[in-house]
């Protein structure tokens, strides 16, 4: 008769035979080629090879550096074969426009060292860098540009130059800067509009006065015969149309409007 204990002991045995067994059959399955495929597919895969830039993608570097007024990159994207004097009429024009419209002081400089066109003509502002910076307010820029010999009164095709823009914008240290440089105050644009009339038709009093102590003619009259009173008056400028009036100024088309602005303020 089998003692119990004996009998447990083989159970036992009998348990780590199977199990001994078991795992050598796993580990023979583990080491199978599918699993080794497996365990290849977990290793870290090489980094992809890097394809050349395109040409568009170096261009738009190069206005991405000059956006964050970044220097060092500018030149990088230039070394790269980014044109600084390619014009992109819908986004901002050459280079150095966008660098004039962002008020990119650095940016502008570092362009002009790598052969930028100071007066360039970019179709997106019909205009140039200073024209630009001129519209946008920049006055640093125009400060700058017109520190490194830009044309102070380059038109677009319409006869508008920087002094039209920074007076359509009220801005008086642009006014300020481009006088300093010489620029005209009489000038007329094809429609006929002098910087006056754009001081008025956006009620600029500041720049009002200041054009006309350098000499702008108060009453001149456009293509269509409005004075800067008549723009004043048809966009409604209370301060620059009392400002006007007693100045001198006067309307020629606008007489019934005039004459209602009379009676209100009697």
């Amino acid at each position: 008769m089998i003692c119990i204990r004996r009998l447990l002991c083989i159970i036992d045995s009998s348990n780590v035979s199977l199990t001994n067994c078991c795992f050598q059959e796993t580990k023979a399955r583990i080491s199978t080629p599918a699993f080794e495929d497996l365990e290849q597919q977990d290793k870290p895969l090489s980094e992809p090879v890097k394809r050349p830039l395109t040409k568009g993608e170096i261009q738009e570097s190069l206005r991405s550096a000059v956006d964050n007024n970044d220097v060092e990159e500018i030149k990088k994207a230039v070394q790269k074969g980014a044109d600084i004097h390619k014009d992109n009429p819908e986004v901002s024009g050459t280079p150095l426009h966008l660098a004039a419209e962002r008020g990119r002081v650095e940016a502008a400089a570092a362009l002009l060292e790598l052969g930028a066109d100071i007066d360039s003509f970019s179709a997106a502002w019909a205009s140039s860098p200073l024209g630009a910076a001129a519209w946008c307010d920049r006055c640093e820029v125009v400060r700058f540009l017109l520190d490194r010999g830009a044309a102070v009164d380059m038109a677009d095709p319409d006869g508008h130059t920087p002094m039209h823009f920074a007076a359509s914008n009220g801005c008086v240290e642009c006014v300020r800067l481009l006088r300093d440089h010489g620029a005209a105050v009489q000038v007329v644009a094809a429609e006929g509009w002098t910087p006056l009339h754009e001081a008025a038709a956006v009620g600029s009093v500041p720049v009002v006065e200041l054009l006309l102590g350098w000499g702008a003619q108060l009453n001149a009259v456009d293509c269509f015969g409005q004075t800067p009173m008549d723009c004043a008056i048809s966009y409604k400028r209370a301060a620059a149309i009392e400002f006007l009036k007693d100045k001198g100024g006067f309307c020629t088309l606008d007489k019934k409007k005039e004459s209602e602005l009379d009676k209100s303020e009697k």
